[in-house]
């Protein structure tokens, strides 16, 4: 399955408006307003989705318990999930993203990629916004609701 079917097909399912390409060949597609997931082609075998998740603080300080933190979470609520975080240098942002193997990827495999992927980012989102990875002193462990883990979208292939 090649970039541009998959997010045909997506759009389809979604019921989105004709999704068209970034000059480098990536799309991005807005969620809820202000989500912006980029999906680009990153061989001739994969897919890469990747969004960023916030700007590191500016304050060392909270810049070194957040990248502690972020790395606990990582580890300890979601060792088992397919997606992973890193820093950019460059924008100083924290970035959250997944590796889809395309060659035998068929649509609703990659509709149910897309679905995860978006779990993942509000599970992110929820853990982010609570204070957690930057308050001293604060919850490093994060108890998640259950709705934490709620699908944002239910698409049946």
């Amino acid at each position: 399955m090649d970039l541009a079917d998959a997010i045909r097909t997506l759009a389809e399912e979604l019921q989105l408006p004709d999704i068209a390409p970034d000059e480098d060949g990536s799309y991005s597609i807005v969620f809820d307003g202000d989500l912006v997931l980029e999906i680009l082609p990153w061989d001739n075998r994969t897919f890469l989705m990747r969004t960023t998740l916030v700007p590191l603080p500016s304050e060392p300080e909270k810049e070194k318990l957040m990248v502690q933190r972020v790395l606990q979470f990582s580890l300890a609520k979601l060792r088992c999930r397919l997606t992973s975080t890193s820093l950019d240098p460059a924008s100083r942002r924290l970035i959250l993203s997944r590796v889809l193997q395309s060659t035998a990827l068929r649509p609703f495999e990659f509709i149910a990629a897309v679905e995860d992927f978006l779990n993942d980012i509000e599970l992110w989102m929820k853990f982010l916004e609570s204070g957690a990875a930057t308050t001293p002193g604060g919850n490093a462990s994060y108890t998640n609701s259950s709705q934490a883990y709620q699908p944002m979208m239910i698409i049946m292939p």
